[in-house]
């Protein structure tokens, strides 16, 4: 049985939902990065925004999938600044 947040319960910040079910995810070893959403209208929260050919299905990272992590602390680091963005 797997315990809640596992190896990373002390982690701090992870009070955030979205990151709370991240980290949790990036615990059974998986490489993760930050997509653009999209609003109710279904516009990139990109800098493109309407004119956006992908809307909410590339990454926010400058390297994309390459900049996939599965470590804790590098994962709330980009959370944070995909946070600030929002």
């Amino acid at each position: 049985m797997r315990r809640p947040l596992g190896s990373i319960d002390w982690f701090p910040g992870a009070e955030h939902q979205t990151l709370y079910e991240v980290l949790l995810i990036a615990e059974e070893g998986w490489q993760l990065y930050p997509i653009y959403g999209v609003d109710a209208d279904g516009v990139c929260a990109c800098p493109k925004g309407k004119s956006c050919p992908d809307p909410g299905k590339h990454p926010t990272t400058p390297h994309g999938f390459n900049d996939a992590s599965s470590d804790p602390e590098r994962i709330a680091e980009t959370m944070r600044c995909v946070i600030r963005k929002a």
